[in-house]
C-alpha cells in the first residue's frame, strides 16, 4: 500500500486527522428519604423565679428539641390556687430564655410555668415553680460587721441588724456576700437558711482582707438590696487562738484546814471546751505562792486542802481549754479563814442538805427568760450551789452561787426542746453534797 503526502504551501506537511467522538449518555439515579414533618417543641427545664415589687423575673433552659421548627417564643402561665387553674399572662415573642413580667400582684402567692412555641404550635409546659409572693423589696440590713472566728480555718462571724419586713411579709432568711478586692467584685450570694441575724462564713482564703454585705429575703422569696459593706476584716495567715474568759464570782467556804471553792465557769471560744482550772492562793493578794496546776475537770468547784487554820487566804482561778489556750486569772476572792466553820458533829456523817427546785414558767418561747428557784433546808450559813442542765449526755453547770436558805437563777434559753435542770449543793463542813429533783422546761419557737 502506498501513501501520498499532501504538501502545503511553503513546504509544510498537512496531516489530516479525522476524530470521531461518540457521545455517551449517563443516567443518574438519585435516592431520597421521605420528608419528616415538624412537631411542637419539648418542655423547657430549669425554671428559676425571682419575684420583686409587683414583678417577676424568669429564666430557664431551652427544650432539648425544637421539634424540627425554630422556637419563636415562650408562653408564660401563672396560677394562684396551687396549680388547679392556670392563666396565660403573655408570650415572649422570641427565643430568649429569660422574661420579665409585671402581670403579678403583691402579696399574692403564685406558681408559674412556661411552654415553648414554634410554627407548629405550643409544646408541653415546664414543671411548675415553687410558690412565690411578690412584695415591696425588704430594706437592707444595717450595722453589718465581721469578726475573725478563732480556729485553724479561714472563718468570719458576720452579724447585722435586720430592717423591718415589708407590710404583710416576714423576713425568712438572708443572703451574704463578700469581697476580697475592696468591693470591686463580690462572691456568689450564700443563703443563711434562717431569719437569724448572724452567719459564719467558712473556708475563706487566709491572709486576705474581706468586706461583707447582706440582703434580706422575705417569706415570699423577694430579695432586697444589699447593705452597705462592713468594715474590712483581715483573716490572718496564722490561726487565731482566743483564750477562755476569766472565771468570775470566786467564793470560798471555810472548813477544817480546807476551803471549798466555787466560781462562775469560764467560756471557751471557737468550738473549744473548758478542760480544767488552775488555782492559786495568797496571804496578801499580791504574791501567789500557793499553786495547784489542775483541778482535773471542768467543774467550777474544788476543795483546796492542807491549809493552815486561822489564816486568811485569797484565791484566784484560771481556765484551760482542750485546745491548749489559757485564760486570765479571775479577780481574787474575799479572804477565807479555814477552821472558822464548826466541825462535823461526832456520832456519824453530816446530814445531807435537802433541796427543792421549781421552774417558772414550765414552757417558754425561745429567747424568753425562765426563773429556776428553790429552797435549802436546814438553812445554813452559806453553801455553794450550782445550777446544771442536761446536754449531750451529761450535766453541764450554768451558774453557781452561795446560798443560805434559798436560791434563784434567771436565764434565757435559745435552744428549742425539752430541757432538764437540777441544782447541786456542794459539801460543807456540816453537810454532805446533795442534788435537787430534776425539773423540765419546754422551750419552743
Amino acid at each position: 500500500m502506498q501513501g501520498r503526502s499532501l504538501d502545503g504551501p511553503g513546504g509544510g506537511r498537512l496531516v489530516a486527522v479525522l476524530l470521531s467522538l461518540g457521545a455517551a449518555l449517563l443516567a443518574c439515579l438519585v435516592v431520597t428519604s421521605p420528608a419528616v414533618a415538624a412537631t411542637v417543641p419539648g418542655a423547657p427545664t430549669g425554671l428559676v423565679v425571682t419575684p420583686g415589687d409587683g414583678v417577676v423575673d424568669l429564666s430557664w433552659t431551652a427544650p432539648a428539641s425544637d421539634g424540627g421548627s425554630a422556637i419563636t417564643g415562650y408562653r408564660v402561665d401563672v396560677s394562684t390556687d396551687g396549680g388547679a387553674h392556670w392563666a396565660t399572662i403573655g408570650t415572649t415573642g422570641d427565643a430568649s430564655t429569660t422574661a420579665h413580667s409585671s402581670g403579678v400582684m403583691n402579696n399574692v402567692s403564685y406558681l408559674v410555668r412556661i411552654a415553648a412555641v414554634n410554627a407548629v404550635g405550643t409544646g408541653p409546659e415546664s414543671a411548675a415553680s415553687a410558690p412565690f409572693i411578690p412584695s415591696p423589696l425588704p430594706a437592707p440590713p444595717t450595722d453589718v460587721s465581721g469578726a475573725v472566728w478563732p480556729g485553724p480555718d479561714g472563718e468570719v462571724f458576720v452579724t447585722w441588724t435586720p430592717s423591718p419586713a415589708p407590710s404583710g411579709r416576714t423576713l425568712a432568711s438572708f443572703l451574704v456576700q463578700w469581697s476580697s478586692n475592696g468591693g470591686g467584685s463580690w462572691s456568689a450570694p450564700v443563703p443563711t437558711g434562717s431569719a437569724g441575724a448572724a452567719f459564719l462564713v467558712t473556708q475563706l482564703p487566709k491572709g486576705a482582707t474581706y468586706l461583707f454585705r447582706v440582703a434580706a429575703k422575705t417569706d415570699g422569696g423577694v430579695v432586697g438590696t444589699y447593705s452597705v459593706a462592713s468594715a474590712p476584716v483581715l483573716v490572718p495567715a496564722e490561726p487565731v487562738i482566743v483564750p477562755p474568759t476569766a472565771p468570775t464570782n470566786v467564793v470560798g467556804i471555810p472548813d477544817n484546814t480546807a476551803v471549798h471553792l466555787t466560781w462562775t465557769a469560764s467560756t471557751a471560744s471557737g468550738g473549744a471546751q473548758i478542760s480544767f482550772y488552775t488555782i492559786e492562793w495568797s496571804l496578801d493578794g499580791v504574791t501567789w505562792p500557793g499553786h495547784l496546776d489542775s483541778t482535773g475537770s471542768a467543774s467550777p468547784s474544788f476543795t483546796v486542802t492542807n491549809l493552815a487554820n486561822g489564816v486568811a487566804y485569797r484565791f484566784r482561778v484560771q481556765a484551760h481549754d482542750n485546745g491548749g489556750a489559757v485564760g486570765d486569772f479571775s479577780a481574787p476572792s474575799a479572804p477565807v479563814v479555814p477552821g472558822s466553820a464548826p466541825g462535823i458533829p461526832p456520832g456519824g456523817p453530816a446530814p445531807a442538805t435537802r433541796l427543792t427546785l421549781t421552774a417558772t414558767p414550765h414552757a417558754v418561747t425561745r429567747g424568753r427568760k425562765v426563773t429556776l428557784s428553790g429552797t435549802i433546808s436546814p438553812a445554813t450559813n452559806g453553801v455553794p450551789v450550782s445550777l446544771q442542765v442536761w446536754r449531750h449526755g451529761s450535766w453541764t453547770t450554768l451558774r453557781a452561787s452561795i446560798a443560805q436558805s434559798g436560791f434563784r437563777f434567771r436565764l434565757k434559753e435559745r435552744k428549742v426542746g425539752r430541757l432538764r435542770y437540777r441544782v447541786v449543793a456542794a459539801a460543807t463542813a456540816t453537810t454532805l453534797a446533795s442534788t435537787s429533783p430534776v425539773v423540765k422546761v419546754r422551750v419552743r419557737d
